[in-house]
């Protein structure tokens, strides 16, 4: 959502103020950073490029050292927002109400992500941490986590083993990456997931399969072509844009790419693949 936001507290106006609030909240997390380095576990360290600014905030990037995980990168967002009143026209997704987000309805926070004069964008992050916390949903997130884990697959980092990235190489030098959803998407294709199934059964093991098929389906389009007509076969999945859940009006659309690839392997693969009701509590 847009939102006008102004104040009569001087502070206040002057963090208001274009991207101000983007730039003393990275100077503060430069110093902070600093500080407690000293402190933190010795598995953990701050890696180049340490804290970069990103589009709404800043990303600090890290590396875990540990038996499990020997060198694990993690990479954590992190995002100032502003507390306002939430104003009354507001329109919320379904999944806001079937959910019984009413109490986190009575404010909103907003983003620098400047849009115009007054102007700025609302958070959501609040809304999608609900979701992945209710404990109600436990077998709905495991199905996120799987289509994440599928996703995860198809890249590969700056930092894989050499022998993982020559499987990408053409030219002899050069490497490409597979084009997949982004996590923003990603999430958004859940959301949608979940407000079309609202029943648990929906999610069972046995549906796990069909689940990840309609979070990816969501990110294409069907058309048919002539040559597909003229040879009977079904019409052709292509990848299409896709709103943000919680933010259709200020987050721009994204393009699911090789989402059509992704939902036909698994309807062809689905007998195969298809978790058994048997599956402990323990996997989830």
């Amino acid at each position: 959502h847009r939102i006008s936001v102004n104040s009569e507290n001087p502070r206040v106006k002057g963090l208001l103020h274009k991207t101000t609030l983007l730039e003393e909240f990275y100077a503060c997390a430069q110093i902070a950073i600093k500080e407690i380095i000293p402190s933190l576990d010795s598995r953990l360290t701050i890696i180049l490029p340490g804290i970069q600014r990103i589009g709404c905030g800043i990303c600090l990037s890290m590396v875990w050292y540990g038996k499990d995980y020997p060198i694990l990168i993690i990479k954590t967002d992190l995002v100032p927002a502003i507390k306002t009143p939430r104003p009354r026209n507001f329109l919320h997704p379904p999944l806001t109400h079937k959910l019984n987000l009413a109490e986190h309805l009575k404010s909103a926070y907003i983003v620098q992500t400047f849009i115009g004069e007054g102007e700025y964008r609302t958070a959501t992050t609040l809304f999608e941490q609900q979701v992945f916390l209710e404990p109600s949903l436990k077998s709905q997130r495991f199905v996120f986590l799987i289509a994440k884990l599928i996703v995860s697959k198809l890249k590969t980092e700056k930092w894989a083993p050499i022998h993982l990235k020559e499987r990408l190489k053409y030219f002899d030098s050069r490497t490409f990456k597979i084009p997949v959803p982004s996590g923003f998407l990603l999430k958004s294709a859940f959301f949608y997931e979940l407000e079309n199934h609202p029943n648990p059964n929906d999610w069972k093991a046995n549906c796990v399969v069909d689940r990840l098929i309609g979070m990816f389906k969501s990110m294409c389009k069907f058309e048919e072509n002539d040559m597909s007509r003229l040879e009977g076969k079904e019409d052709h999945l292509y990848p299409s844009m896709i709103k943000n859940y919680f933010s259709p009006t200020t987050q721009p659309a994204e393009t699911g790419f090789s989402a059509p690839y992704l939902a036909n392997f698994l309807e062809q693969n689905k007998e195969r693949l298809i978790l058994k009701e048997t599956c402990s509590e323990t996997t989830h």
